[in-house]
């Protein structure tokens, strides 16, 4: 714990510390072992942007939630357009593949037919 505060002051990695270890201690521990007054506990989680334990989110990002809500709607239609060009590249390369399997069988077809003629002419 050693001497974070300065007459009534604490400095701000007392203050982090007290947060973090509330973190994973009950109120009335954390309470005991720095000293501190619950409002002053509260206050300090709210303006260090801890999470509030009761209700499960992170007061200070709270606010930020419309932001991270549109960056994620934003990112995820960029995956959507990504993926729809990836998937006509698909199509247009089984369409390349199709045409190549197709000049394939006809040099076949071609071959065979120049291997008919030279027989014919070595008979």
């Amino acid at each position: 714990m050693g001497n974070a505060r300065k007459g009534r002051r604490y400095t701000s990695e007392f203050k982090h510390e007290v947060c973090q270890y509330y973190d994973n201690h009950t109120q009335n521990d954390t309470l005991t072992k720095y000293g501190i007054s619950n409002s002053v506990l509260w206050r300090w989680r709210i303006s260090l942007g801890y999470r509030n334990k009761s209700l499960g989110y992170n007061i200070y990002t709270e606010s930020l939630q419309p932001t991270v809500a549109k960056r994620e709607r934003r990112n995820f239609m960029m995956v959507k357009t990504e993926n729809g060009k990836l998937q006509a590249q698909i199509v247009s390369l089984n369409h390349q593949l199709n045409e190549m399997c197709i000049q394939i069988e006809q040099l076949k077809r071609d071959t065979e037919i120049v291997q008919s003629i030279r027989n014919l002419f070595n008979n």
